[in-house]
């Protein structure tokens, strides 16, 4: 799964749709002006940074660095998950296929779906936290400190707190960027420590002080200290948690909606549909809710 931390641009919004302050401690919102149906697109966005959940990467779920897009198809995807790489999916037309040609950073050998997705993440963040894979790093040290006390089922990545500094470092105007971040961070010290308090648990909030000292370390410059201290840590941990999104893509769900369209007899659609089931079941007593990238 992944981790987006995402805030909608306002000259983007969609008809029906209007951006308002709900009050001083929440912020703006988005409010419809007018019925939707059911299936209906209310409006798009990208995030401003996204990041795949750490223990999940550390879980083999391949996926492109910066879009999150999966680098595994269908069969590998359940083969990989089930430890058997006998199983063979039904209707091998409908999987998920990844990408032919990928990207990976020539420095630290990160993979992504795509030279653009590479290009991307270079100019937004990356060219600040790369570091080569099989070198010991402050910013490993950050991700290991943080698995030590956020543990699967994963609602937050400190990966994405390090992208948005990184991202102000490397922007072309980091004051207008500070400004930017600072009208999200709204809410008071105190508000902003018991939303962390409350996301991140009682054991976790002695280790705040560790991570914004790596993070500090690791990438800590003038333009970004006010975000660096107490306070700015603080307001950043609560920023992602309140406004981040976890969101699961799977090959295998992409295969199972393909197989849905299919037109066939019912004895077909009646072994297929058991199949999945099967294949379900075996999931579900191997890696339980875990399926998802």
């Amino acid at each position: 799964m992944c981790a987006a931390a995402a805030v909608q641009d306002r000259q983007q919004l969609p008809s029906g749709v209007e951006e308002r302050v709900v009050d001083s401690v929440v912020g703006r919102g988005l409010f419809a002006t007018r019925a939707f149906s059911e299936g209906d697109v209310i409006f798009e966005e990208t995030p401003i940074v996204s990041c795949q959940f750490l223990h999940n990467k550390d879980y083999g779920y391949s996926a492109c660095d910066h879009c999150l897009r999966p680098l595994e198809s269908s069969s590998s995807n359940v083969q990989r998950l089930l430890s058997d790489t006998s199983i063979k999916l039904l209707y091998p037309e409908c999987q998920y296929q990844p990408p032919q040609t990928t990207a990976r950073c020539p420095r630290c050998q990160v993979q992504y779906c795509s030279e653009q997705c590479l290009t991307g993440a270079r100019q937004q963040y990356h060219a600040t936290l790369c570091t080569p894979a099989d070198q010991p790093n402050l910013l490993t040290q950050l991700q290991h400190e943080w698995k030590q006390h956020h543990y699967p089922p994963e609602t937050l990545s400190i990966m994405l707190v390090a992208r948005l500094l990184a991202g102000v470092l490397q922007s072309d105007d980091p004051e207008q960027e500070n400004a930017t971040l600072s009208l999200f961070c709204h809410a008071t010290q105190d508000l902003a420590q018991k939303a962390t308090h409350k996301l991140l648990g009682e054991g976790f909030a002695r280790h705040i002080d560790t991570l914004r000292t790596l993070l500090e370390q690791a990438i800590g410059a003038p333009v970004i200290a006010q975000w660096l201290s107490a306070e700015g840590f603080t307001s950043l941990l609560a920023l992602v948690g309140s406004n981040g999104q976890g969101v699961g893509t799977s090959p295998l769900a992409r295969w199972v909606n393909s197989c849905d369209e299919l037109d066939l007899a019912q004895d077909c659609r009646d072994k297929l549909e058991a199949f999945i089931t099967q294949l379900y079941d075996k999931l579900e007593d191997r890696v339980g809710n875990f399926l998802n990238t």
